[in-house]
């Protein structure tokens, strides 16, 4: 799939990879198929917060395909309200040390090798591949 797609393409681009309609995913997540139709066309706004989980759920999306579902989202916000993936706030809101880690990173203008060595420390311990 294309990396640099916008949101709305991205958004067909894997309806299609999941074999669904327009119409159907519309329904399935809660939208009219011409409010859909327009997202997907970069008409419209990103989805909501609650209508991007849908449509994860609704296409059964797995962690790249979401991941990349969610960053184009934020970055089809970034000129509005939201620009941090959706699906970091709630673990933010409920871990309130990740808040002080970033800005402890930010103030001390982390690089991005110690935060590689960060991620790459933490997938260890969960015993993943880096």
């Amino acid at each position: 799939m294309d990396t640099s797609s916008s949101f709305g393409r991205y958004l067909r681009e894997v309806r299609l990879a999941h074999a669904r309609s327009m119409s159907d995913t519309a329904r399935g997540i809660g939208v009219t198929p011409q409010y859909y139709s327009d997202v997907e066309r970069d008409r419209r706004g990103v989805l909501a917060a609650d209508k991007l989980l849908s449509v994860v759920q609704f296409l059964c999306l797995d962690e790249k395909e979401r991941t990349r579902l969610y960053d184009l989202a934020a970055e089809g916000r970034k000129r509005k309200d939201v620009a941090v993936p959706q699906d970091f706030a709630p673990y933010i809101r409920e871990n309130h040390f990740v808040a002080e880690a970033l800005r402890v990173a930010r103030d001390s203008e982390a690089s991005e090798a110690e935060w590689q060595k960060f991620i790459d420390d933490l997938k260890r311990r969960k015993g993943r591949k880096t």
